[in-house]
Formats: structure tokens, C-alpha cells, sequence
């Protein structure tokens, strides 16, 4: 299995639309392919924005872009209208907020548009010392949709929430909103609701129910009055949780109890999700790496999910996007992209299929360049498991061993035979001295590649420092077979002979180190010693 190429990724993603066109209206010439494909960029980069669709129109409103320079917050909305084939058409500007939002949030009720909470600033936001952070925000605005899908300007609610919530969850039902979540000085677990008048304005917000757990940056969405939140920011080692919980709304408005239900496949935060037909999503994310991976649980008739299950992996490993649906086709926009800390926004929009018996998609034409790519990124190993090794090697030499092993177990999540994250998790074991741990992870990696010359020099050194020489013996001579010329692996089979007494078989494998590296003093040295030590067993 090779690693995913960069370039490849890219060119994937400025392959033309004609994918999803007119070349592939019969689908006897069509091929279904597991991937997303690339859709028109918006106009800006954003992350956490929030997206709705409004017929066959997906609305981009807010969110921020992230880069070296710092965070521009936006008050922008900008809108593109998706084909029959789910293309996307040239972006649009729409009608503006009256308040630059980031982490956001967004539902439609009836003829508007409503957006909650996130935070605020007019000018770039640095973070230098002594800068005036992002302003949290309390307050709703709506716009009315027009009968021909257009927006008309956004108005301020009077009527501000009792907390300010940045990265919260929004839901509406029964001529209702419900806000929930978020960050407002403290990570919040409560629920507060409004009515909204017929006129289109809201009433006093009124706390309602709580959640079991602190919500913030979590994945939401619902299906009628069933409510779901799912993943969300911790502070632990993977930074993210699995925990989802589900509530139902009353007849009367009021949300029931709020209950644990199915855990995610994957620890996350700064997830997007949504609702199609009885399956939920959710898409990209964080934890300690940035996420393409997407998955889905159905749902049952008691509003409980079933177990969650890996779906196609997005093209771009992202987190705080947002995600619609329009007909069959999901459409995931936007993001960030690098390390926290080093933040960047894109303007990427992907999109896929549902196809009922088929994981997400696209249909394709046999012959095209689209295929071949597909056929390469399928022999790949997987970015999340990918990059989830590279960030555990970063973090091993701080010690932080829990997270260094949270990497190993998602990477081989996403790829149970994934070398390297074995030899990770052996050397982690190694490092907390929990050897017979470490033995077993190195076993696992002989299981994949029984002629792995790292695991084998791993095991020969284990079992030498418990003085199981057989063993280290058994291991060396496998690696020194494995690969003929390394002066290491006959070095140590000349060392455990030597501790075996097995004077002549060391001398031999001193001498072939002399000849191949005279300049390793050491070798020298324990060619002396084996030399007297073989002559004083003679003359005794």
C-alpha cells in the first residue's frame, strides 16, 4: 500500500466537471466510483460558515477566513444554483448580514432564513498582545426568501438569546427555534427556544432542556423533531469525543430528555452533518488531525441510531465546514485547512451522490482520466491514518504517549494494516516500558510483512535486553537474512553470540562488520574481546 499522493489529490480536484454531465446521461456507459468530486469554489474562503439550501440553491452566509495574516470575519453571503446533474453554477452574491459571524449557525423555516450567534470583530483579528478579541454574540438575524429563491435583506431580531454561543447548534421545528451549545465563556449544555411569530420575527427566548454533556463545535442536525448533537471539543489528549444524543420535541415545544445514543466511528470536532431521508451524516472534522473521513448511522423508527459506519472520505481532510443536500447530492463546502495554530481557510466545495445499496459517489465515464486516478487513490493508504501517524511521531519524543497511541488506534481504524502504525505503537510501548506490549505490536507488524526488517531488529533487541538471547538470536538472523548488507543486524548477532559463549560464531560476524565498516570502533573492541575470550575457553 503506497502513501496518497499530494499531486494527485490536486489533479483529482481540477479534473473539469464533466464528470457529472451530459457525456454521462446513460448509465449502462456510466461508472460508480467511491470518491467526491470537485464542484465550483466559492468566491471566498470560508470556514465556519454556515450553508442552507433553498431549492436548488446553496447559500454560503459568513464564517471566516483563516490565514498567516490572522482572521477576517465575514458579513458576506454568496449563493449557487446546482443543475439537475448536481453541478454547481457560478457564485453569487447575496444580500449581506448586518454583523460579521463566524462559527455560526444557520436553519430555514417557512419563507426565512435564520442565522445564530458565533462571534464578531469588523477588522482583521491578529491575536497580538493586547488585540481585542472577537466580540460572542447573542443575537439572531433572518431574511426573507423570495418567491424566485432570492434573498431580500437581513434584519436584526430584538429579542437576543441569554447566552452568547459560538460553534453552538441550531434547530428549528413547529414554528419554533431552539438554540443550543456552544461557547460562551464556558462550553454551555443547554437548550433555549423562541417562537417565531407569523410575521417572521421571534419571541423572547426561554431556556428549555439541558444537554448530558457540554456541546461546543459539535455536529448537529435533525430529522422532523428529532433532534441530534453529535461529537464535540474536549480537553483530553484526542481533543474530540464520540459521545451523540438525541432528544424529541413535544407537540407542545418542549424538547424531551436528552439521551445517549450510538457513539461515532471517529472522534470529532468541528464536524458539519446533516439528514437524508432515514440516515444521518457527518462529515470532515478534527481531533488531533484534520478530517476527510464521513460517516453515517441509520436511523430508526424511534429516533435511536444504529451503528455507525465509515462512509466515503472526502478529497480534502478539513475541518469547521458546512454541508447541504439538494435532491441525491450531499455538497460539503468550505473549511480549514493545516495545523491549529496555522489555520487556512479554502474555498473548496466537493460533492457526492446517494445511491441506495452504495456507499457516496460519483458516476463516471469508464474511459476517463477520473477512473484511472480512482483506481490509484483506492492502492493508497488513507490520509486520516496518514496523517494521524505523522502527528504521532511529532508528539512522541514530548512524551505525551495517550495521544501518541490515540493516533495509532484512528490510523489503524482507517487501515488495519497499516505498518507503520504498528511500529509506532511498539515504539510508544517500548518508551512507557511496557514491553510485552511492544513485542505484541511488533508480532502484529511480522503478521503484515513476516520479512520486516524494523520489527525483526525491534524484537531481536527486546528479547536481548531480557536476556532471552535465544530469542534475540532467532530475530536477528531473520532481519540479517532479510536484508544482506546491514552492518546492524550482523553487529547484533555477533553481540548475542558473543553472550551466548558461541565465541567462533561471533568472531565470524565481527569480522564481516570489520570488513564492511572498519571505522566502528565498538565492533573492534568486541572482536578483541571474543578473541581472548575464545582462547581463554581453550586453554581451559
Amino acid at each position: 500500500m503506497k502513501k496518497i499522493s499530494r499531486t494527485l489529490l490536486l489533479v483529482f480536484l481540477l479534473i473539469p466537471l464533466v464528470f457529472w454531465s451530459a457525456g454521462c446521461t446513460k448509465k449502462e456507459k456510466r461508472t460508480w466510483i467511491e470518491r467526491w468530486g470537485p464542484q465550483r469554489p466559492m468566491t471566498h474562503k470560508r470556514a465556519g460558515l454556515a450553508a442552507v439550501a433553498v431549492g436548488k440553491r446553496i447559500y454560503a452566509i459568513g464564517g471566516g477566513e483563516f490565514s498567516a495574516e490572522g482572521l477576517r470575519i465575514f458579513n458576506t453571503v454568496e449563493y449557487a444554483e446546482a443543475a439537475e446533474d448536481g453541478t454547481v453554477g457560478e457564485w453569487k452574491p447575496a444580500a449581506s448580514l448586518t454583523t460579521p459571524r463566524v462559527y455560526l449557525t444557520a436553519v430555514v423555516q417557512g419563507d426565512y432564513i435564520y442565522v445564530m450567534g458565533g462571534e464578531s470583530k469588523e477588522t482583521l483579528y491578529t491575536g497580538a498582545e493586547g488585540e481585542k478579541a472577537p466580540e460572542l454574540l447573542y443575537t439572531v438575524e433572518r431574511a426573507k426568501i423570495n418567491p424566485d429563491g432570492t434573498i431580500g435583506e437581513w434584519v436584526l431580531e430584538k429579542e437576543k438569546m441569554h447566552f452568547p454561543r459560538r460553534g453552538g447548534e441550531f434547530f428549528v421545528h413547529g414554528g419554533m427555534l431552539y438554540a443550543a451549545g456552544g461557547f460562551g465563556g464556558d462550553f454551555l449544555n443547554d437548550v433555549e427556544k423562541a417562537r417565531i411569530n407569523p410575521d417572521g420575527t421571534i419571541g423572547k427566548w426561554e431556556e428549555d432542556s439541558f444537554f448530558a454533556r457540554d456541546r461546543y463545535i459539535s455536529g448537529y442536525a435533525q430529522k422532523g423533531g428529532n433532534l441530534y448533537v453529535m461529537g464535540g471539543h474536549v480537553n483530553s489528549p484526542e481533543r474530540a469525543m464520540d459521545s451523540v444524543e438525541t432528544a424529541a420535541v413535544s407537540p407542545e415545544g418542549a424538547i424531551g430528555e436528552w439521551k445517549e445514543t450510538s457513539p461515532l466511528y471517529t472522534k470529532r470536532f468541528l464536524n458539519t452533518a446533516l439528514v437524508k431521508g432515514d440516515t444521518l451524516y457527518t462529515f470532515a472534522g478534527h481531533n488531533t488531525v484534520n478530517l476527510a473521513s464521513t460517516e453515517r448511522a441509520a436511523i430508526n423508527p424511534d429516533g435511536t441510531l444504529g451503528k455507525w459506519e465509515p462512509d466515503t472520505p472526502l478529497n480534502v481532510p478539513r475541518r469547521a465546514p458546512a454541508a447541504v443536500t439538494i435532491g441525491d447530492t450531499l455538497y460539503v463546502l468550505g473549511g480549514m485547512i493545516k495545523p491549529m495554530g496555522a489555520s487556512e481557510s479554502v474555498d473548496v466545495v466537493e460533492s457526492a451522490k446517494i445511491v441506495p445499496g452504495k456507499k457516496l459517489g460519483v458516476w463516471v465515464e469508464p474511459a476517463s482520466e477520473a477512473v484511472k486516478l480512482y483506481d490509484e487513490w483506492k492502492s493508497a493508504i488513507p490520509m486520516d491514518a496518514e496523517a494521524h501517524i505523522l502527528h504521532g511521531r511529532v508528539f512522541l519524543p514530548t512524551g505525551q504517549y495517550d495521544t501518541v497511541l490515540f493516533d495509532v488506534s484512528e490510523a489503524l481504524k482507517a487501515y488495519p494494516r497499516y505498518v507503520d502504525a504498528y511500529l509506532l505503537q511498539a515504539e510508544t510501548h517500548q518508551m512507557m516500558g511496557k514491553i510485552d506490549d511492544a513485542m505484541g505490536s511488533l508480532e502484529k507488524v511480522l503478521e503484515i510483512e513476516s520479512n520486516n526488517f524494523v520489527a525483526l531488529m525491534g524484537l531481536g533487541l527486546l528479547h536481548f535486553e531480557r536476556e532471552d538471547y535465544k530469542g534475540a538470536l532467532e530475530n536477528y538472523a531473520k532481519a540479517a537474512k532479510a536484508n544482506p548488507d546491514s552492518v546492524d543486524a550482523r553487529f547484533n548477532l555477533g553481540n548475542t553470540y558473543l553472550r551466548m559463549e558461541d565465541y567462533a560464531s561471533a568472531k565470524t560476524e565481527f569480522e564481516w562488520v570489520m570488513a564492511k565498516a572498519p571505522e566502528l570502533d565498538e565492533a573492534k573492541h568486541l572482536l578483541d574481546v571474543t578473541v581472548k575470550a575464545q582462547a581463554e575457553k581453550k586453554a581451559r
